[in-house]
């Protein structure tokens, strides 16, 4: 079964504020899944606590990874890049999650997520 880190992390601690909460977010990831913040981190172990499915490699062009469903956990990776970026993909698409999960606020300047601008 799916649980979307981001809402159960915002659940937990509440609003995202900023840089602090995101590395709030990241340790957080890493307790749940219980595994430690030692390189190289398991990520497989992240997805596996969540019910995320393993990302799927795709032909990306011009972008290394893609969150296609937030509320499924639906990720593609660019399937052309080395492992390494892959691997590093995979962790932004997780901190996407995060902010999926922020409330969003249209103005007629910009789309806030969060209190990030």
């Amino acid at each position: 079964m799916h649980t979307h880190p981001g809402r159960l992390f915002i659940e937990r601690f509440g609003r995202v504020e900023g840089p602090e909460s995101i590395k709030r977010y990241v340790t957080f990831l890493r307790e749940e899944a219980g595994i430690g913040a030692e390189p190289p981190i398991n990520l497989a172990a992240i997805f596996h606590k969540f019910g995320i499915p393993t990302p799927k490699r795709a032909a990306l062009p011009g972008q290394q990874g893609l969150l296609v469903n937030p509320d499924l956990g639906i990720i593609f990776i660019e399937e052309r890049d080395q492992e390494t970026r892959q691997r590093f993909s995979e962790a932004h698409e997780l901190v996407e999650l995060l902010f999926a999960a922020m409330t969003t606020r249209n103005n007629a300047y910009s789309r806030d997520v969060g209190n990030f601008v």
